[in-house]
């Protein structure tokens, strides 16, 4: 059986448009990139070199270093909510993991950048709720504003959080 020469350049049209879509990022790396910055990246700071590896997909898992002090963050979506992550954060030195559950249901992202300021968005309506890993009790409730990373690219976290509702998360009617 022979294949149409059309055929196989359509396959070829096909799987050339896959990388792209295959390179998406998924409901978890998007919650870790919009809750805390998280991406592969290596960039000067304050207290020295940060550099910020990706070791997992699902759950989404980063190693990061800043200055030779090591953690590890891994943001995961709670089964069959689509709106609601927990991240667990895990330092190098042994501490107790910090477990924090997060809702996007009735996140909206507000500028507060100040006149003149750098970009600042923040969350509002998302909400949060520390738990003690070894009593599995909440501690703490979050604050109801919780305040984005520095990104530096108020229009990228836009982007990543418009892409977060469209593909994930649609937002609560009311």
């Amino acid at each position: 059986m022979t294949v149409p020469t059309k055929s196989i350049a359509f396959a070829v049209l096909l799987l050339a448009g896959a990388p792209g879509a295959a390179l998406a990022q998924n409901a978890e790396e998007t919650a870790a990139f919009l809750l805390f910055g998280l991406e592969d990246m290596e960039t000067p700071g304050a207290e020295g070199l940060m550099r910020v590896t990706q070791t997992s997909k699902s759950p989404a898992e980063y190693v990061v270093d800043l200055a030779g002090r090591t953690g590890t963050i891994k943001v995961a979506q709670i089964s069959d909510e689509k709106c609601r992550f927990t991240a667990e954060r895990i330092t190098a030195g042994g501490e107790a993991p910090v477990r924090t559950n997060f809702s996007f249901e009735r996140a909206i992202l507000v500028d507060e950048t100040p006149p003149g300021g750098a970009p600042r968005l923040v969350f509002a309506g998302l909400q949060c709720r520390a738990l003690d890993e070894t009593t599995r009790l909440l501690t703490k409730p979050c604050a109801p504003d919780a305040v984005t990373p520095p990104y530096g690219d108020a229009t990228r976290l836009r982007r990543a959080f418009d892409f977060f509702r469209s593909s994930f998360c649609r937002p609560m009617a009311f």
